[in-house]
């Protein structure tokens, strides 16, 4: 059996139905579905946690960590055989190096969400030279992703001047919270077209491009085509009303689960259009199939690792424009949505095949079905059941290797501030002689929380400030204190509350 450290809170908080934390929320349920995992510590609230809905058998196995104490008494306490940090930017690079300094023997996991920032490049560099173990490993969404940050770590290591390998690389498709339902007895006429995403040409989807798809349908026609989503962009709104709504599309701005369901429930066929290099999977594909939405979208990244181009779904394809290297250059000063707005431009597919293969499939109503049958059965292997299996190889296999890189030791990317910033406070506290006031005797009989308590997780305690109003009342020094363990922030407090004043 396992024991597994979420390293963040993978977003599980954050509100929305599509997105990270939609696919993040799924991922935490695997990892406590997992048979082979019995305890998950978890930096988080408890009441935060309501809203992943986990069955009483499954919340006990969580543990959760409120303090810098208890964390550090979890790998005292625990046989820990895996970190996992939702992406592999933000905390992955640290966790690595926390690993090696504290000489654990644990892999480092983070997954990839996002990929087309030059600025996460850092992350890269951070990462090499953290030193990764044999063991530590970018758990990849799609194939894509692999192939992209394998690139990546490659262009990094050619400018780097030491040598480190780069974690693995590993395959790991998302999790898809499939809800049990019949399949919906949809009506044959009038054939449905759903888009339902973020509505936004620059970070999603251009769905302009139905304008020259509806155009190019044969008269005889009987398509209708609708829009849903969250509207991100208030010009790209005005366009599409502008453009689709003469044309006949139906526009849903405001979208609830519920009416996602609805939406999913009537429709033939799923439309998306995707341009954005920042979808390393696709999770609204896999949404659609388990309704029986036949997908039709772009051959781009994630989707075509989760469609059989032909049986479950059709891949239209895609030409990419190269990016002009002016706008590298400039894409951390110019706007960030300018920046994918290059990047979503320069993809394109023809309108006129996407309405082939939707008129083919409104026309042969028996073709529809297999495929939609087909849609269907694929999403189990994108199952909750299937990425616990996948949780458990990956931390079987992993956890065999090197795990710890205990050689890695003059990690560049932290420093000490309190040295780096001496010359802002008039002095540190190092020798002083202080002693106790009437109101530090009284603490000592009579302790009590003091209010920066709130600020410090549990980290400084009262038995921390009385600890060291006993030492000065004893007649030891601030040099002395130190030497014993008490750190300097107690002597802060208890200062500031009027426990201590200078002798």
């Amino acid at each position: 059996m396992h024991t597994v450290l979420l390293a963040d809170n993978f977003s599980f908080d954050e509100p929305g139905y599509f997105g990270r934390a939609f696919a993040n929320r799924s991922l935490l349920k695997a990892i406590f579905l997992c048979k082979s995992i019995d305890r998950v510590l978890m930096i988080a609230d408890r009441n935060s946690l309501e809203v992943l809905e986990l069955p009483p058998a499954l919340r006990e196995k969580l543990i959760l960590i409120r303090s810098l104490e208890e964390l550090n008494n979890a790998f005292k306490r625990f046989d820990i055989h895996a970190i996992l940090c939702s992406d592999f930017t933000a905390r992955y690079p640290n966790w690595i190096e926390f690993r090696n300094q504290k000489k654990l023997r644990c892999p480092v996991f983070g997954f990839t969400h996002s990929l087309s920032y030059q600025r996460f490049t850092a992350s890269l560099y951070q990462i090499l030279a953290a030193g990764p173990a044999e063991g530590d490993a970018v758990l990849c969404t799609s194939s894509c992703a692999m192939q992209a940050l394998k690139n990546l770590f490659e262009e990094v290591g050619r400018t780097t001047r030491f040598e480190a390998a780069p974690p693995a690389l590993l395959h790991f498709p998302l999790a898809y919270e499939a809800k049990t339902l019949q399949t919906p007895a949809r009506d044959a006429t009038p054939f449905r077209v759903l888009y339902l995403g973020r509505l936004d040409w620059q970070t999603k989807a251009d769905i302009l491009a139905l304008e020259f798809l509806i155009k190019n349908l044969p008269p005889d026609h009987a398509i209708r085509f609708t829009v849903a989503g969250a509207v991100d962009n208030e010009a790209y709104k005005k366009l599409l009303l502008h453009y689709l709504q003469p044309l006949g599309v139906e526009l849903c701005f405001s979208v609830s689960e519920k009416e996602k369901e609805e939406l999913y429930s009537r429709s033939h066929i799923f439309f998306s259009p995707s341009d954005n290099y920042q979808e390393t999977f696709g999770l609204t594909i896999l949404e659609a199939k388990h309704y029986g939405c036949v997908p039709v979208v772009t051959d781009f990244d994630g989707y075509r690792d989760i469609i059989e181009n032909g049986k479950d779904g059709f891949l239209l394809r895609t030409v990419a424009a190269s990016i002009p290297g002016s706008l590298f250059i400039l894409q951390n000063i110019v706007d960030e949505k300018t920046y994918h707005g290059w990047w979503a431009a320069g993809v394109a597919f023809d309108p006129r095949a996407a309405a082939q293969a939707i008129y083919s499939l409104s026309k042969d109503i028996n073709k529809w079905q297999d495929m939609s049958n087909a849609a269907i059965q694929s999403v189990s292997g994108f199952s909750l059941e299937a990425a616990s299996a996948r949780f458990a190889d990956v931390i079987e296999k992993q956890s065999h290797l090197n795990c710890c890189n205990s050689g890695k030791s003059n990690y560049p990317f932290r420093w000490n501030f309190s040295e780096l910033f001496d010359k802002h406070p008039g002095e540190f506290w190092k020798g002083q002689s202080v002693t106790l006031t009437t109101e530090g005797e009284r603490y000592l009989q009579e302790p009590h929380s003091l209010p920066q308590f709130m600020l410090l997780s549990e980290t400084i305690k009262t038995g921390d400030i009385r600890e060291f109003l006993f030492l000065i009342k004893r007649g030891h020094d601030i040099q002395e204190c130190i030497r014993r363990g008490i750190e300097p922030v107690v002597m802060s407090l208890s200062m500031k509350n009027g426990l201590i004043s200078f002798g």
